[in-house]
């Protein structure tokens, strides 16, 4: 200290010691005893103290025993509370403002600590206004400390408390009483699987008995419909015979046929240590409650004996902080103290006395703040000389603020008459005190309601619970915003985003950018903080430039974030805002609300692994749904097309007319193509779940495989009578190079599901463009148009998945696997892109879909040499507008340009128009189907008025089909729609250059003449070797077969050189096709490494394919056989002379 408190080194002898019964009037010693409050009056000169009997009582001394100096005082407190003790007097004696306060732990004399709270005021000072004397109280404020370390402790149980939790499943066979449980379960009970038999009786006897009739009643409520969910707390023996809390679940999963519940599955969460520590939290809170009953009532009792001591002394009076006032029997004021002088605003004692009873006239109004009659001084003083004391509460004005005052009269008898002695209190500093007491009760019972209801709430209230948490709080916390942030990490850093908000009358934060991703290097010192444990409890004025920027911004004047650690791990914050007012919260609010924080916080993490173990065995059921309904579309599926090939391979048996042959044989082709297509999509399918489906990219020609797929479903447009345009941005000139199969199997399965959903006389548009990329790197952009059936928005989230289907009438009424799109959605990812569509029920759908690609070189084959002449004029007539402007484009691309016509009638107008300038028409695209007048009906009269016209129909039908109609009125030329750009120039610079082209020829495979050749083919299956017979029997060639690979390696061993190629079949009993490969290339012949060898085998997997290669085979075909394929695999080696090695590689697969 600054202050000298020993003015000489020798201790102060015991005679000189000042009695304190000398020092205090005898009559207030009873007093002071009563009150519990020791007094203290110290000699800032001497270092003398003069010790009241409670101050001593309080230390654990006896009355005198204590010496009656300042080194007492230093000796009897706490090591590590007398320098901050120190500091405080010191403090005060340099700023002598108001009085000084300290608490500070007491050693008694016994060696027990105990906490004491003490208060004094300078009473004295010398001539140069140094103090010489302090005065003050001490009281054992032990209790309550006691009370705040107890409630620190649950705070400290219920964050342990908050990061333990365990979860089990069980199953229970209703049909047999027989229950599984899962290892977590059973490791939860401290039990093995071979330590339980699952019966129900076993279960019932590990039930606590006072919960097990409540478990029945829920569990028989829930199996008897009369209850939506099963969702119980109870109570279960451990192996070890303690019972431990769980919250069981569970749910009906399987009825029999009467509708009965069959099977019930469960979860069971480990709620033990949350709900005990819940227990003993409610428990301490009504310790806590009675405490504070306790409190109020000392407080009261505290407040009546202040009343009584209104009658010390004037040195009493100096020390007190309240205000004290002598009157005489005059009522003239004739004594005050330093307080009194300060608290009603006078510069003297002096200026007091002379003005105090005008003052207190002025100053104490009519009524008070709640509208009651105020007690006025001179009614005070009535009823004081009357009953000798009086005490109540009322108010004064002072500097024009109302303050809240309690006050005590006493008349003081004397033999020569009576005096008044007046005590005023400022109730405000207990008013306050009393308010903090009452928000903290509010805030515990808050904090209790949270948890309990959180607790009981169900998983699809549970939001609303939350938000009805987070108001409880705020609003007993005096906050105006309360919201709960989550962290996670991005690129390495941490951020957090909001998840939970309530607030009353200020803006919310849900729905603004940095709600959903805040950044905590914007945040430094509360990341700081709050990484280690640490709370923030600021003012927004005292935080960092940028953090007090982003508060400021949404009205924030004061703040306390509390952090949450799920299991050792900063998991997020639990924020309180003040927007009204720059207050802190107080110490015993933040602890509640930490605690509270934890509560939330533990809550959501169990809802949230409440809602996943739900979700997750939905999941599992809807997977199991849709595997069964897609069995049930299978065994549909396969059966129509093999119910036709059935049928129509026995009609054909039982007819002898060629032509019922030929249609019998055609409808099998159908339904073998369509079998086919299943096991296709099963196998892709199974491909893409193992892992094993491949993308291989090749060079091809865009067009050309378009081409091929119009060819597919261009007899279904035809069937439904359906109108069909499409549209290239521009002439492709350059190859493409990505998976041309994969990519042809999207394009045909859009078109085709366009085609099967859209009604007879619909329209289907295809559109391709190409969005440019980083040199040759380029990106395909494809839309497929319907005026189908459409699909509703909830519909389109399950189009994409796995064997679903929009719904069940879909299936029914149009057929169909439902992997189709999967397998799509699989192709595109898996070539960079994205598939998604746009649709609006009963309007139509668009698939839309990108996938990634690159150039090849140009291409220059498909073109003829010559280019078409500048000056033509061509006519194109066409219905369709998308048509004729699509022709304008592709032509446009040419350099030519072109005349349009909507329908016959204007056509032959415009051919007239054209004769008459002079300048006729070169060339004439007609439509064969246009309304009104027909393309037929159009070109006799068009040939009437220009027999020398070049005409070219054009139609959706095959030619076939409209060539004796349309050959009668002179028309020999005919393109099919859709007409390809590369086609579409060929036929100008043919027929334009005098090379007409009569018609399309027909595609004949091509002739092949093996006459000379040899081939083994080794299959165990009699009709396979039927069918390879029959593909093979025009290409005479020679064909040996063996039924197994040790008949085929015996053959080729004494063939010597005769066989020029191998059919190989993979499965075969006694030796399959790759041990007979292997030991063929090991037999050491001549031609045992150089004859190709063919695989034949349904596996189609590509690793199935590499195995066959790895055996030492030179190519694969995959069953069914495909007749070109097939064809021209034998001819890439029959007419190119020997094989390669295997290990030289192929590039056939």
């Amino acid at each position: 200290m600054a202050t000298d408190k020993h003015p000489s080194n020798q201790a102060p002898a015991s005679d000189t010691r000042i009695p304190a019964l000398g020092h205090f009037a005898p009559y207030m010693n009873a007093i002071i005893d009563t009150t519990e409050i020791g007094l203290w009056d110290w000699n800032l000169v001497t270092g003398q103290v003069v010790y009241s009997k409670e101050w001593e009582r309080i230390a654990g001394y006896g009355e005198g025993e204590l010496p009656q100096h300042v080194s007492s005082w230093e000796n009897a407190l706490h090591p590590d509370d007398l320098p901050p003790t120190e500091a405080a007097i010191d403090a005060y004696l340099k700023s002598g403002v108001g009085y000084y306060t300290a608490e500070f732990r007491l050693v008694r004399k016994d060696g027990a600590v105990i906490w004491a709270q003490d208060k004094g005021l300078i009473t004295e000072r010398d001539a140069n206004g140094k103090p010489t004397r302090l005065i003050g109280v001490l009281q054992d404020v032990t209790r309550l400390k006691e009370a705040e370390l107890a409630l620190k402790e649950k705070s400290e149980q219920l964050d342990f408390v908050a990061k333990m939790s365990g979860l089990g499943t069980w199953d229970w066979d209703l049909v047999n009483n027989h229950i599984r449980y899962s290892n977590d379960y059973l490791e939860t009970m401290g039990y093995t699987p071979a330590e339980v038999t699952g019966s129900l009786e076993e279960w019932a006897g590990r039930n606590h008995p006072d919960d097990l009739p409540g478990t029945n009643q829920a569990l028989d409520d829930y199996l008897a419909g009369r209850t939506d969910s099963y969702l119980h707390e109870t109570r279960m023996r451990h192996k070890d015979g303690h019972y431990i809390w769980t919250l069981d679940t569970g749910r009906i999963v399987a009825w029999d046929t009467e509708g009965n519940p069959t099977r019930v599955l469960g979860g069971h969460l480990n709620i033990d240590r949350l709900k005990r520590t819940e227990l003993e939290l409610q428990a301490a809170l009504k310790k806590n409650e009675r405490y504070n009953e306790r409190l109020q009532e000392e407080i009261q009792n505290a407040l009546a004996e202040l009343r009584e001591s209104q009658r010390f002394t004037q040195a009493l009076f100096d020390g007190n902080p309240n205000v004290n006032v002598i009157l005489d029997a005059q009522l003239r004021p004739v004594n005050c103290n330093p307080a009194a002088i300060s608290f009603l605003g006078f510069s003297s004692k002096e200026e007091l006395l002379d003005n105090l009873l005008e003052t207190l006239q002025n100053s104490i109004p009519e009524t008070l703040s709640d509208g009651t009659p105020s007690v006025s001084f001179r009614e005070g003083i009535a009823t004081v000389i009357c009953e000798g004391i009086t005490s109540f509460e009322s108010e004064m004005i002072l500097q024009g603020q109302r303050v809240p005052i309690h006050t005590t009269l006493k008349r003081l008898d004397s033999p020569g008459g009576y005096s008044i002695a007046a005590y005023l209190t400022d109730l405000r500093p207990i008013k306050k005190a009393q308010s903090e007491l009452m928000r903290q009760d509010l805030l515990l019972r808050a904090v209790n309601t949270m948890a309990s209801r959180l607790l009981a709430s169900q998983p699809e209230s549970f939001d609303e619970a939350v938000h009805t948490a987070l108001r409880a709080l705020g609003e007993s916390a005096g906050a105006n915003r309360v919201y709960v942030w989550e962290n996670f990490e991005r690129e390495g850093k941490l951020f957090c985003r909001q998840i939970y908000e309530w607030c009353d009358d200020v803006a919310p934060l849900q729905g603004m950018p940095f709600a959903e991703s805040a950044d905590y290097d914007d945040m430094p010192s509360w990341r700081d903080i709050l990484t280690q444990g640490g709370r923030v409890n600021r003012l927004v004025k005292d935080l960092l430039p940028q953090e007090r920027a982003l508060l400021e911004a949404q009205s924030v004047q004061a703040i306390l974030v509390v952090p949450v650690f799920l299991r050792g791990a900063f998991w997020g914050y639990v924020g309180f805002e003040n927007c009204h007012e720059a207050r802190l919260f107080t110490n015993g609010e933040e602890k509640i609300l930490a605690s509270g924080a934890v509560l939330l916080v533990s809550a959501i993490l169990r809802n949230t692994a409440t809602a996943n173990l739900i979700a997750a065995r939905e999941e599992a059921l809807a997977s199991a749904r849709a595997k069964s309904e897609f069995l049930s579309r299978m065994s549909h599926e396969i059966r129509t097309p093999m119910n036709a090939i059935i049928g129509m391979t026995t009609i054909a048996k039982k007819v002898h007319e060629p032509a019922k042959i030929k249609y019998a044989l055609d409808k099998i082709e159908i339904a073998s193509q369509q079998l086919l297509d299943i096991i296709n999509d099963i196998l892709d399918m199974s491909k893409i779940e193992s892992g094993k489906f491949e993308i291989v990219a090749n060079e091809f020609n865009f067009e050309k495989m378009m081409q091929n797929v119009f060819s597919i479903i261009q007899v279904h447009l035809e069937e439904k009578q359906q109108t069909f345009t499409y549209d290239f941005e521009h002439l492709f000139a350059r190859s493409m190079i990505c998976d041309e199969l994969r990519l042809s199997q999207v394009i045909t399965n859009l078109m085709t599901n366009a085609v099967k959903f859209t009604p007879d006389g619909g329209s289907i548009s295809l559109k391709a463009r190409v969005l440019p990329g980083q040199g040759d790197a380029a990106r395909l952009h494809v839309e497929v148009r319907d005026t189908g059936i459409g699909v509703r928005p909830e519909q389109q989230e399950r189009l994409f998945q796995s064997f679903e289907q929009a719904d069940g009438t879909t299936t029914r009424r149009y057929g169909g696997t439902g992997l189709g799109l999967a397998i799509c959605k699989q192709i595109v990812g898996m070539m960079g892109g994205d598939i998604w569509v746009e649709s609006t029920p009963g309007q139509g759908s668009c698939f839309i879909f990108e996938v990634d690609f690159t150039w090849g070189g140009a291409l220059r084959e498909e073109l003829l040499p010559a280019s078409p002449r500048d000056d033509l004029r061509i006519l194109v007539v066409d219905d369709s507008e998308d048509v004729r402007v699509y022709f304008q484009n592709i032509l446009a691309s040419f350099d030519l340009t072109c005349d349009l016509a909507a329908g016959g009638g204007e056509a032959i107008e415009m051919v007239k128009a054209g004769l008459e300038l002079g300048a006729p028409y070169d060339l004439i695209f007609l439509d064969w189907k246009m309304p009104q007048m027909s393309g037929s009906e159009a070109a006799q009269q068009i040939m009437e008025l220009m027999s020398d016209a070049v005409v070219v129909m054009i139609s959706v039908a095959d030619w076939s089909d409209i060539e004796r109609e349309v050959s009668h009125y002179g028309v020999r030329h005919f393109l099919s729609k859709p007409i390809l750009p590369s086609v579409l120039y060929n036929t100008i610079v043919a027929l334009t250059d005098n090379t007409l082209v009569t018609e399309a020829e027909d595609s004949h495979a091509e002739a092949y003449h093996w006459a000379d050749k040899t081939i083994l083919l080794v299959e165990d299956v009699p009709i396979n070797q039927e069918i390879v017979l029959g593909i093979l029997e025009d290409t005479g060639v020679h064909i040996e077969t063996a039924d197994d690979g040790v008949q085929a390696v015996e053959m080729f061993k004494k063939a010597r050189g005769r066989y020029d190629a191998i059919l190989m079949d993979i499965q075969m009993p006694e030796l399959d096709g790759l041990g007979a490969t292997r030991q063929i290339r090991a037999s050491g012949l001549d031609d045992a490494l150089s004859v190709p060898i063919i695989a034949m085998t349904a596996n189609a997997f590509q690793q199935d394919v590499q195995n066959c290669l790895a055996a030492g085979m030179n190519d694969h075909v995959a069953k069914p056989i495909h007749v070109d394929t097939l064809l021209e695999k034998l001819a890439f080696y029959l007419d190119a002379g020997a094989a390669p090695h295997p290990s030289e590689g192929s590039d056939k697969q």
